[in-house]
This record gives C-alpha cells, structure tokens and sequence, in this order.
C-alpha cells in the first residue's frame, strides 16, 4: 500500500511540475526547438497509445526498485533540473491540426483540451522519465517501450526531435544520481 501511494504521489508531483512551470512561462519569449527534420516527420495519431503508456511506465518502477531513497532523489533531480529549463527556456509547439475519426484522434483530442499551454517541451519528460526508468529495470523490453515513447512524441506532434535527445540525457543524470546515492 506505501508504494501506491508513492506512485500516486509520484504522478501528482509530476503533474505539478508540469502545469506549474507550463503556466509561469505563458506570455513569455519563446525559444524554438524544431530542426528541420521535425517538419518531416508524419503525424501518426496510432501512437498516442504509446505515448499515453508513459504514465504506466511512470508509476511501474516504484514497484519493484529496492531504494525508495535513492529513486526519489534521482526523480527530484530530474525534476528540479527540468523544471528549471522549462522556467528559463520555454519553448512552444504549435497545435497540429485534425479531425476525430477514432479512438486515436479521440484520445489525442483529450491531451490537446488538457495540455492547452505546451511550452514545457525540452527537455521531454517522457522521454526523461521513461529512459530513468527504463535504466532502472535494464530489460530489453522497456528499453523498446522507451523508443516507443521517444518515437510517439514526434508522431503525435508534441514534441521535436531535439526533445528526445534532451530528455535521454536528462534521464541518464537521474539515473547516475539514483547510483551514487542507492545502498
């Protein structure tokens, strides 16, 4: 029961640092991220499904990493480190535009009503977040989930490649702190 709540905790603060530091930027200067490889990048609305999977693979470590301790400073790294970028280097990424046509477009549609600022885009958290996480449980198969997530990003338009790359660099200094501090 203590590591649920730590999970439900876990995305609660998560989901503060995000819309906290999303609102304290609105109106501010800008920096655009996209490379010109963004602007070839379809947009695939299928992939919402994994870019929706990242909360699963939020919560999923709690249960199974042996320091609490270590995992929650790890975690405080990366999100103070992002937060701090967010606050002094927002970004922004336009609306892509489509019509619903299916549970996809549906699902999308829901992230862009509840998602309506985006300025918090580099580095991607789910792309952080899910690389800490994936390094903590170092199996073949969430490693793939990763990529996944990395890919669904750029395909549902939320993010730019430059994103990607931030983010797995931010994941890996989480995860170097979650090292240095585990027993």
């Amino acid at each position: 029961m203590r590591r649920f709540t730590l999970g439900i905790i876990v995305l609660l603060v998560v989901a503060f640092v995000y819309f906290l530091t999303n609102f304290l930027v609105e109106g501010m200067r800008y920096y655009d991220y996209s490379l010109p490889l963004d602007a070839l990048i379809p947009f695939v609305p299928f992939f919402v499904v994994f870019y929706m999977s990242y909360y699963g693979l939020l919560v999923l470590p709690l249960f199974v990493v042996k320091d609490i301790g270590s995992y929650v400073y790890g975690l405080a790294v990366l999100l103070l480190l992002s937060a701090f970028i967010f606050l002094f280097f927002p970004g922004d990424i336009p609306s892509t535009s489509f019509v619903i046509t299916g549970l996809s477009t549906s699902m999308l549609h829901f992230i862009y009503t509840v998602d309506t600022l985006r300025h918090n885009v580099f580095p991607s958290m789910h792309v952080s977040l899910s690389f800490f996480h994936a390094l903590l449980f170092h199996k073949w198969y969430v490693y793939l989930w990763v990529v996944l997530i990395a890919l669904s990003t750029v395909l549902v338009k939320q993010h730019f490649v430059l994103d990607i790359y931030s983010g797995l660099v931010m994941g890996a200094i989480a995860y170097i702190v979650y090292q240095r501090y585990s027993e």
